[in-house]
């Protein structure tokens, strides 16, 4: 009778609670914390669900901010009459092919026209693609220093970040529809004329706040799930990010190099 009594008197757990616990990793991450991501690695999955579905709102949400502000449509028009075919997106500056199809050419506005469906899967496809690479930066970096780490921890904690990336998407729309300017962004791309100087700005889009403070919020996160201390979180991050760049770089500038000779 007693023990039944002692059992009637234990606190219950709400499962609910309990499910929604791997949530906090998207709180966490804006201060590099990566206490919920190790206690709750197995809801990988779920995180990575979460992440992109954060990412595919940021992106939708920047996209139609654009199709709707007149300058920026008009300056991303300027792209296509200088020859240069650069499409702006949320993440980047994206090009489009200086042969391009012969309905751009007789309507090129139409390429700014927002439909749900291309957004959504834009936005999926960019999601995909910038969690893998990102993941096997560091991956890549986490293994040259001795591990400690599992592949599918990394690509939670960088689907956290995605939140981040999500963040900085909306933030940069807004800027540039309040200015109907494509410069006014918290980045480096605020220094030059985009549509005189298309291929360096696109690659100083990437030089900003925001993609800065997701690779270190990331660095940290993961650091403190593999037992490193603080500074090799931050000095990783670093590193993945200068990866980053010096890859956005090259490949702009070969884009640049092979659109000259077409």
């Amino acid at each position: 009778m007693t023990e039944t009594n002692n059992q009637s008197q234990q606190p219950m757990h709400n499962p609910d609670l309990r499910a929604a616990a791997w949530l906090k990793v998207f709180t966490e991450i804006w201060l590099g914390r990566g206490k919920t991501l190790k206690a709750l690695a197995s809801e990988w999955r779920k995180i990575i669900a979460a992440g992109l579905l954060l990412y595919i709102v940021g992106h939708v949400f920047s996209l139609y901010i654009y199709s709707q502000n007149s300058a920026i449509r008009s300056e991303n028009e300027a792209f296509l009459r200088a020859g240069n075919a650069f499409v702006k997106s949320p993440n980047s500056t994206k090009q489009i092919a200086s042969d391009s199809s012969e309905q751009h050419k007789q309507n090129p506005t139409q390429s700014f026209d927002f439909t749900t469906t291309s957004a959504v899967q834009s936005g999926l496809i960019d999601g995909i693609k910038s969690l893998v690479f990102v993941s096997l930066l560091f991956w890549l970096y986490f293994s040259l220093i001795g591990g400690g780490i599992s592949y599918k921890s990394i690509i939670a904690g960088t689907s956290s970040g995605l939140i981040i990336a999500s963040a900085g998407m909306l933030l940069t729309s807004l800027l540039q529809n309040a200015t109907g300017s494509l410069r006014i962004a918290p980045n480096a791309g605020i220094f030059i004329v985009p549509v005189e100087f298309p291929w360096l700005y696109g690659f100083l889009t990437n030089i900003g706040i925001f993609p800065l403070w997701e690779y270190i919020a990331i660095g940290l996160s993961l650091a403190y799930v593999a037992h490193y201390r603080p500074k090799i979180g931050v000095l990783v991050g670093l590193i993945a990010y200068c990866t980053m760049l010096g890859i956005t770089g090259a490949m702009a500038w070969i884009g640049k190099l092979i659109t000259a000779h077409i």
